[in-house]
């Protein structure tokens, strides 16, 4: 009986050491790919740093307009510079 239980006890560590090693090598890969995006992310901060894009600045509340449709907010003077609200709508289906 007690080689038996060895046996098994031997199954059992070789199928968890298995499966260990697949976590690990999963966990390596998605690693890898994580590192990687975020190595593309802070390439993209420093564009953007590089070009100096910052929020348009406005100087009194008075002077902002709320497009009631698409819930932007625009300044009186340039409408084209419009502002996401922190509302967002969901994606329209397309039609058939």
């Amino acid at each position: 009986m007690n080689s038996y239980c060895a046996v098994l006890d031997l199954f059992w560590f070789r199928s968890k050491l298995k499966q260990t090693e697949m976590e690990c090598e999963y966990l390596k890969r998605w690693f890898g790919s994580l590192t990687e995006q975020n190595h593309r992310l802070h390439r993209e901060v420093e564009e953007l740093r590089a070009m100096n894009v910052g929020p348009p600045t406005v100087t009194s509340a008075s002077s902002l307009t709320m497009c009631p449709r698409c819930e932007r907010v625009t300044t009186a003077a340039s409408p084209s510079l419009a502002i996401p609200s922190q509302k967002t709508l969901p994606p329209q289906e397309s039609e058939h």
